[in-house]
C-alpha cells in the first residue's frame, strides 16, 4: 500500500506536499528539493513511493482520510469534489474501490478505473445537480 499522496503545488518556495494517509503527517518539498516536516524546520527524507492524483476538469483533489479507526486496514487515499461544498464527493480507497457519496451518504460504487469512475460521477452531477454541473463541470 502506498501510504503517501503527492500533490504538486506552487506556494512560495513549496513545490510539493506529501500526505501520509495513515497519520495525516505532511512533508513539504521546496523548489530546491529539500524536504521538511510540515510546520517545522526539521529536515526529513522525501517519500519514495507515493500516489499522484490525476487531474480532472472541474474536480479538486484532497489528500487523505483523517478520521481513521483503530486497526483500520483500508484507508482513504483522497477525495475528488467539484462544488467546493462536498455535496457530491468521489472517494478513492487503498483497496482499489471508488465510491460516490451524495451529501455524505454512500450512493454508488464506481468503476475501479478512475477515468470511467470520474466520467460516471460527472454524469451523476449533470443529472442530479444540473446547476452545479453548469457552474463547475460543463466545459
Amino acid at each position: 500500500m502506498k501510504k503517501w499522496v503527492k500533490q504538486e503545488v506552487n506556494f512560495l518556495d513549496i513545490r510539493a506536499i506529501y500526505t501520509d494517509i495513515t497519520t495525516d503527517q505532511r512533508i513539504q518539498e521546496t523548489r530546491l528539493g529539500q524536504c521538511f516536516i510540515h510546520n517545522t524546520n526539521k529536515i526529513c527524507e522525501k517519500p519514495t513511493e507515493f500516489f499522484v492524483p490525476q487531474e480532472f476538469e472541474g474536480w479538486d483533489f484532497y489528500a487523505g482520510g483523517y478520521n481513521l479507526e483503530e486497526g483500520q486496514t483500508v484507508f482513504e487515499i483522497g477525495t475528488y469534489c467539484c462544488d467546493g461544498e462536498n455535496i457530491v464527493v468521489v472517494y478513492l480507497f487503498t483497496d482499489g474501490t471508488i465510491q460516490l457519496y451524495d451529501q455524505g451518504i454512500p450512493e454508488m460504487i464506481l468503476s475501479s478505473n478512475l477515468e470511467e469512475a470520474m466520467e460516471k460521477a460527472t454524469d451523476y452531477v449533470r443529472v442530479c445537480y444540473p446547476h452545479s454541473y453548469k457552474q463547475f463541470l460543463s466545459v
